[in-house]
């Protein structure tokens, strides 16, 4: 999400905002301003908002279940699983990763290279990725 689209979201939510004249109380110690100001949202732009969040979710979900499935696949590989573990999932830097895990640079990205690899298989059958 976006910081306009949050702001958009709380302007929606919070409703439009009260004049300082609607109490019928003059506020002295403000000066007087006219126009401009931020409106509430339309129902539509916030409807948009909500469309666009529920489909990068799914997408995350369906990005989530590629690397279940990389991690399913790498069983037998302790190490590749957890570069996909560290790398991907607790998004540790590859230093961080390389020390967790007592690997050298070269080998780190040889896994890397082979995870990436196997990853944008599974994502181009899955349709989140375009060849």
């Amino acid at each position: 999400m976006t910081a306009k689209q949050a702001a958009t979201l709380i302007d929606y939510a919070s409703g439009p905002v009260p004049s300082p004249t609607s109490s019928g109380a003059i506020d002295t110690s403000r000066p007087h301003v006219t126009g401009g100001g931020r409106v509430r949202p339309s129902r539509e732009s916030v409807e948009a908002i909500y469309s666009d969040l529920e489909e990068q979710q799914e997408a995350d979900e369906r990005w989530a279940q590629v690397f279940d499935e990389l991690i399913e696949r790498c069983e037998t590989d302790p190490d590749a699983k957890n570069v996909i573990e560290y790398g991907f999932r607790l998004n540790l830097s590859e230093e961080d990763v390389c020390k967790a895990m007592d690997l050298g640079k070269t080998t780190y990205y040889n896994y890397r290279a082979i995870v990436l690899a196997q990853a944008a298989v599974l994502a181009v059958r899955d349709g989140l990725m375009y060849y």
